[in-house]
């Protein structure tokens, strides 16, 4: 081998080494870059706690969140609940209150149909009059409805009156068509039984007296027709537990007619209505 041989063999077996060792120089020598992020702090994600006591912070702030929101969810669920409640109370409340008409329809229906029903019929004298002696008068009623009429009572005032001109007793005074506020019904008649319609089913006889409790007596003014006996009445009695009134108000004019409590009453005189006073609930 040549001496410039020699020389350049030695020469790269020195320069090998010092590429090596230069590269491994610089392979164990960290980067700037590296360096910088080596230095920088380590740093949490957002939202992540950072030690124990704040995760379990956060924890409950989750827990008492989710709280909240079911205590509204049940909230708005028991206020629908109590609408529903509210809104079926008041359709409960309609049902019962036409249901509470109807049965109290029905039972005015059943109580009209089967109560006691009493109307007067015209009263007449039950004796000869004569002058200066009271007057005895029969008065008549009949039951058309089905019930009997208990606690029946009877209130009556008696008077003298001029009699029409012509002798008509449609131009009388008028009276009230109700007569029963004004007359108090102080004896007792007992109980009206139905019978039937043509039937008088009771006669209560009275004596003739004025307002103040006085006899009428018989006169020659009544006698000779220029004055006329007029009777003002009420009856009142009991059905289904209600008081029911029955207004009358009759004249007893100059004519007579058989007595219907029997021939041996002869010709009797006969009560004639009133403008007035005849009414009945």
């Amino acid at each position: 081998m040549s001496t410039w041989s020699k020389w350049k063999s030695l020469r790269n077996k020195g320069k090998a080494p010092q590429s090596k060792n230069h590269a491994t120089k610089h392979s164990n020598k960290p980067s700037e870059n590296m360096r910088e992020t080596q230095n920088l702090p380590h740093e949490t994600p957002p939202g992540q706690p950072h030690t124990p006591e704040e995760e379990h912070r956060a924890k409950e702030r989750q827990f008492w969140r989710d709280q909240i929101t079911q205590a509204k969810w049940l909230n708005r669920i028991t206020l629908g609940g109590a609408a529903i409640a509210i809104i079926g109370l008041i359709v409960l409340k309609g049902t019962l209150d036409v249901t509470k008409r109807a049965v109290g329809d029905a039972r005015f229906a059943t109580e009209e149909a089967n109560r006691a029903s009493v109307s007067a019929l015209a009263p007449e004298f039950y004796d000869k009059v004569g002058i200066g002696k009271p007057v005895h008068v029969a008065f008549f009623f009949n039951n058309d409805g089905r019930g009997p009429a208990t606690d029946a009572r009877i209130g009556v005032i008696f008077d003298t009156i001029k009699k029409p001109s012509g002798n008509d007793y449609s131009k009388q005074i008028r009276v009230p068509e109700n007569l029963c506020p004004q007359i108090s019904q102080s004896e007792p008649t007992g109980v009206l039984y139905h019978i039937g319609q043509s039937d008088r089913v009771s006669l209560i006889k009275l004596y003739t007296r004025d307002s103040k409790g006085n006899r009428v007596l018989w006169s020659d003014k009544l006698q000779s027709g220029e004055m006329t006996v007029r009777i003002r009445g009420c009856l009142s009695y009991k059905t289904f537990k209600q008081r029911r009134h029955v207004s009358l108000c009759f004249v007893f004019g100059p004519a007579e007619t058989n007595s219907s409590l029997g021939p041996q009453y002869g010709l009797v005189k006969l009560g004639v209505t009133c403008v007035g006073g005849n009414w009945a609930d």
